[in-house]
């Protein structure tokens, strides 16, 4: 894996190269000039110093050659110049650093030969005698028009190197160190520049991890004050927008929530995206499970099928069951942002399809019951006809009973009715207790004499609650009647007793009790437990479920408990006194 290079080395690296090329380009460029410049500078010195010696030495060549050398070898001695004096032959008669004589001959020396010519000769070569290089420089002695000698001055190169390799010297270390000022100032701009950009990463590092809050530090005018002036403006901009997104979210998940219906989204590769509660609730699923295939956590053969159905097809309406409950689904694909995604809403109708079920075992039922006497009452009717007056009375009797059968089972159905209705009206008064039980005492005290049946109130006067009177007398009068039906000999207790705020209501029989696997449904409309014997006691199998609504349109809750052969007990519990019972109804 290769290694990032920071940008601090990167803008360091690419400004020291370029700064140590253009100290090292301009310090050429000065040494060059210099160098140039003082070479230049040397031989117009030279040459000055020749037409000044050429004045000097005018005569020198006509007189006492000895003088002439004696006064070179004065000059020299003084300027450190070499000056030399040599005739139109080439013959040398004086120099300031050696004996003439002893020199050899001149004239084929450069700047002798241009000088010889009339004019000033200048060359820079290596000198035989001195056994050195030399800059020289010679300017002819005219007289008349014609050339009587030249006097040639010369310097060192070596003098000349050595000043000029100082001057170079200089140079370099001048240029060394501003090259280590510029590296300095390149690697401190270097860290200011990364140090600003550091900042705006960090930023734009905060906003893309969703801190719309914060804001860059705006303290340069320059282009980096106009960028974080630019994205201050942008992670306001983005704040406001995230925030109404977000409310816009949170009330889409709130509508979503809140719905009634199961929502189950899927994307292409049918994993889950979204989930309500409803739909968690229907299907009892407690985990989260975004993001993982639906069939993990529903395992449900008819959804694939709806599922399979909706991806071929697009569209898709159906109904399927699910542990016990019942639902219709509406589906449909859309366009998402990850290509195509599914959305399926589920219904609850459970409730519809009991009643449905309800409604068709009620009409069933009620059908059952009522076809039962119509066809008696109808046999019976054909047959009084032809018969004696005696056996007339006697199926004359028998039609009585089957009449008040029905014209029973008409008012328990018209009663029903009434406490199932969206709003029952109830007369809502305050029921002297003790009072109600002494009238419906009083209507089932006569069947409980024939079955030598003995009844047991204990009822305090003045124990009163708030209820319908009517309604609360039939609920008391369906739980004695019940218990004076199926009790064959004993008793038929009830008792009430009153609390802080509520009254309890207790009817005990000591009859044949009810098994406990039909505990769950004695409360079902026309559920009964012996039907052939509830049909010859003349019950219309309504009485409990009219009890059990009676119970639950006064905001109470009714128990039972029983033993087979050793009678049954149901226990009654209301508010004493309540605003409006009807709108609490509690569970059996």
């Amino acid at each position: 894996m290769r290694r990032r290079i920071s940008i601090v080395w990167k803008y360091f690296i690419a400004y020291s190269v370029v700064v140590t090329l253009a100290i090292f380009v301009l310090a050429l460029l000065i040494n060059g000039t210099i160098e140039k410049r003082y070479r230049a500078w040397v031989a117009d010195e030279l040459r000055n110093y020749a037409l000044f010696a050429n004045r000097v030495f005018r005569g020198a060549f006509d007189g006492d050659r000895s003088r002439a050398d004696k006064l070179a070898k004065t000059l020299g001695g003084e300027t450190d110049i070499r000056i030399t004096l040599i005739m139109p032959d080439g013959t040398v008669i004086a120099d300031s650093k050696e004996d003439p004589a002893r020199m050899e001959n001149h004239a084929d020396r450069p700047e002798i030969r241009k000088a010889l010519s009339g004019q000033i000769g200048m060359s820079t070569r290596y000198s035989t005698t001195l056994k050195e290089r030399m800059s020289y420089v010679a300017v002819p002695v005219m007289e008349e028009g014609e050339v009587k000698g030249v006097v040639r001055v010369s310097l060192k190169s070596r003098d000349i190197d050595l000043l000029i390799g100082e001057v170079t010297r200089r140079i370099v270390l001048l240029s060394v160190v501003m090259w280590l000022i510029a590296l300095a100032l390149t690697f401190l701009f270097s860290s200011l520049f990364s140090s600003s950009v550091r900042r705006m990463v960090a930023f734009a590092r905060g906003i893309a991890d969703g801190n719309f809050r914060a804001r860059a530090e705006v303290r340069r005018r320059d282009e980096f004050g106009m960028l974080a002036q630019a994205m201050n403006e942008m992670s306001e901009r983005l704040q406001s927008l995230f925030e109404r997104l977000r409310s816009q979210h949170d009330e889409l998940n709130a509508i979503i929530n809140s719905m009634s219906e199961g929502v189950l989204v899927l994307d292409r590769n049918l994993t889950v995206r979204l989930t309500n509660s409803s739909f968690r609730e229907m299907f009892s699923v407690k985990d989260d499970i975004s993001g993982r295939n639906y069939l993990e956590a529903i395992r449900c053969e008819e959804l694939k099928g709806m599922v399979d159905e909706l991806v071929r097809k697009g569209r898709m309406r159906g109904r399927m069951e699910f542990r016990g409950k019942v639902f219709t689904v509406n589906a449909i694909s859309f366009k998402g942002s990850g290509g195509e995604e599914f959305v399926l809403v589920f219904h609850d109708i459970t409730a519809d399809a009991q009643i449905e079920k309800l409604k068709a075992e009620f009409v069933a039922n009620a059908s059952h019951e009522l076809r039962t006497p119509l066809t008696a009452i109808k046999g019976y009717l054909e047959t009084i006809e032809d018969e004696d007056p005696e056996t007339q009375r006697r199926f004359i009797q028998v039609i009585r009973r089957n009449v008040e059968r029905m014209s029973n089972l008409v008012s328990d159905l018209l009663l029903l009715s009434r406490l199932e209705s969206p709003e029952p009206q109830l007369r809502m008064e305050m029921v002297d207790l003790f009072e109600l039980v002494g009238d419906v005492v009083k209507l089932v005290e006569r069947a409980a004499k024939e079955k030598g049946i003995k009844l047991k109130v204990d009822v305090k006067p003045g124990t009163a609650l708030l209820g319908d009177p009517f309604l609360l007398e039939q609920m008391l009068l369906n739980l004695l009647d019940n218990a004076v039906k199926y009790t064959e000999r004993g008793e038929v207790s009830l008792t009430a007793e009153a609390g802080d705020d509520q009254v309890k209501i207790r009817v005990s029989d000591t009859g044949i009790g009810i098994p406990s696997e039909h505990l769950p449904r004695i409360f079902e409309r026309f559920y009964r437990v012996d039907k052939a014997r509830s049909r010859e006691l003349g019950g219309t199998g309504l009485g409990l479920s009219i009890v059990k609504h009676i119970v639950q349109l006064h905001g109470g809750r009714i128990e039972v408990t029983s033993q087979p052969g050793r009678g049954s007990t149901f226990t009654v519990l209301l508010p004493s006194s309540r605003g409006n019972p009807s709108r609490d109804r509690p569970c059996v």
